[in-house]
């Protein structure tokens, strides 16, 4: 990334990978703040600032533990339309310590709660993306399925 991004971010603790099986692939971006005091905005924001189409899809519920002993993962989705004509489906999520979600509210309230605790004071926004090429359900169904390989190692890690 370019160092004015990280910047902007305001945090050095920033992971930004592509994932690829055969043609298709996955961006994955990871912003994660040590303390408290972060303040994140809804990735689709940037996306509007540079003048594309964005759609917001809503919150969809991944079954991330087979055993169903833990609730759904709620995640917000959009996709975009860029003016050269690319679309691509967006997955984003948040966690602080026991908490993944879709909720910025929620994030904060845990956050703070951690901070009283002296438990972890971090939080992380988690971003997934990729192309919309053969429909968006293809594209759910490829962000599904990468939410569930990288699931117990986001719990694990961030």
């Amino acid at each position: 990334m370019e160092e004015r991004v990280y910047k902007i971010l305001d945090t050095d603790t920033v992971v930004v990978n592509r994932y690829t099986n055969g043609s298709e692939y996955v961006h994955l971006s990871v912003v994660y703040y040590a303390e408290a005091k972060v303040e994140f905005h809804p990735p689709e924001a940037c996306n509007s600032s540079r003048g594309d189409a964005v759609v917001n899809l809503g919150i969809r519920e991944i079954t991330a533990d087979p055993q169903r002993i833990s609730p759904p993962v709620r995640v917000n989705v959009f996709s975009v339309a860029r003016v050269n004509g690319n679309q691509d489906l967006y997955y984003y999520f948040f966690k602080t310590g026991d908490l993944v979600g879709h909720s910025y509210l929620n994030l904060r309230i845990r956050m703070a709660m951690n901070h009283i605790l002296v438990k972890s004071k971090g939080g992380a926004m988690v971003v997934l993306s990729t192309p919309i090429v053969k429909g968006i359900d293809v594209s759910m169904q490829l962000l599904d399925r990468f939410f569930l390989e990288v699931h117990p190692e986001i719990i694990r890690y961030i």
